[in-house]
């Protein structure tokens, strides 16, 4: 029994010590919340041209959204016309369409920050076919395997994504295992490829879902390329009802911010990396603003 007294004594001892040296440390109230604007426009060829502008808000503060900007859009130098505010920080031109190679023209002002910035529409891509098949790979056995054939402009340099969206039917069962109910879904699934010019964008290896590349190495010229399901069909349970590939031809500005973005997303989950700072294309603005043009290919297995 005293053995345990002693101890029990020197560990009041101990805390007791420690407990002196211990100070509070004044963290302050000041709001260290930057001022900044954070707009986001992704501008599709043929689509209604929308905008979402808000402000910087704390992770305690509810969202902040600025509906009184003014933001003034032309395309190759024509007249200038006004986005319509919807509220809820979303502005639309629903009247006006871009096509593949304009020059579009941003200009949007909000207190003390001015913007005015030009982009171009990338160029028209078509997927001209698809062929599938099954091929094995190392460490993921046998695949669904995509070779992919599109034609690439030679009007400008091109930069693309690649990703592959798969539908399946999901059935509810009563006690008995009967199918009362079912839902389809779809969603994007790991996908991977050895091309040269896939290898040639080391952001690809901080991500599964979508595979980023330009076409240095072919440009103008006729291509196909193979890609691979890279991961387990988690989702087998549900009947496979269609695979989507979609390539989109985005602007450089918008390329480059994808690749730093899913450099950071990768970044945080990691312990050994400092995530990679993520910048947008408009001073003294968070987010982006990209244009782009897509194609698809359905493959139906109905």
């Amino acid at each position: 029994m005293r053995v345990y007294f002693f101890r029990g004594m020197f560990l009041a001892v101990l805390l007791g010590g420690l407990s002196s040296c211990v100070k509070e440390v004044d963290l302050g109230t000041q709001d260290q919340t930057p001022d900044l604007l954070v707009f986001h426009g992704y501008w599709h060829a043929d689509s209604s041209l929308k905008v979402e502008l808000g402000k910087v808000a704390s992770i305690t503060s509810p969202e902040i959204t600025v509906n009184d900007a003014e933001i003034f859009v032309n395309i190759n130098n024509g007249t200038p016309e006004k986005m319509l505010p919807l509220g809820n920080g979303e502005y639309e031109l629903p009247n006006l369409r871009i096509q593949p190679n304009n020059l579009v023209n941003l200009n949007f002002k909000y207190g003390s920050t001015s913007i005015n910035k030009s982009l171009r529409v990338p160029s028209n891509i078509v997927i001209q076919g698809v062929d599938t098949f099954h091929s094995v790979v190392g460490f993921i056995g046998k695949t669904p395997t995509f070779r992919v054939h599109f034609k690439d402009s030679a009007y400008n340099k091109n930069t693309y994504v690649l990703n592959l969206w798969e539908k399946r039917r999901f059935y509810e069962r009563d006690d008995q295992g009967l199918k009362v109910d079912s839902v389809d879904r779809e969603f994007k699934v790991a996908i991977e490829g050895n091309e040269l010019p896939f290898l040639r964008n080391r952001f690809n290896e901080y991500t599964t879902k979508e595979i980023l590349f330009d076409d240095l190495v072919f440009n103008g010229l006729e291509n196909a390329f193979e890609f691979y399901m890279s991961a387990p069909d988690l989702n087998k349970s549900g009947k496979l009802l269609s695979r989507r590939i979609v390539i989109e031809n985005i602007d450089k500005e918008l390329f480059d911010f994808w690749n730093l973005r899913n450099a950071h997303l990768w970044q945080q989950n990691s312990i050994t990396q400092i995530p990679t700072v993520v910048k947008g294309n408009l001073e003294g603005c968070l987010g982006v603003w990209g244009l782009l043009n897509s194609d698809q290919w359905i493959i139906d297995y109905q």
